[in-house]
């Protein structure tokens, strides 16, 4: 909440594994080894993930577009963010910043 700059990953149908593991301590690690304090971290979507893969989409863009608007109105002092979406995460991560907030 108090974050000024953030990363995002989100991870694809299967949830997060070794690759989005493996992405956020590289994302860590960097940015440690050049003194920049920022959140990173993985979002776990799979709670809203539904069983037909024909709405995987859909359902993924909204999540996105929720959480885009939730970061708008309870993260103010924002003033970076950078998503990754490994996969069906990509849905997400793109609906994150597309919709206008």
């Amino acid at each position: 909440r108090n974050q000024k700059d953030a990363v995002l990953i989100f991870h694809g149908r299967g949830g997060e594994d070794r690759e989005t593991d493996d992405l956020r301590s590289a994302m860590r690690a960097s940015d440690a080894s050049v003194g920049i304090s920022r959140f990173v971290d993985c979002f776990n979507w799979e709670q809203w993930i539904d069983q037909d893969p024909t709405r995987l989409s859909r359902v993924a863009q909204d999540v996105g577009a929720r959480l885009g608007r939730a970061l708008a109105d309870e993260a103010p002092g924002l003033r970076s963010l950078h998503v990754i979406g490994t996969s069906a995460g990509g849905f997400v991560a793109n609906q994150c910043v597309s919709d206008p907030v």
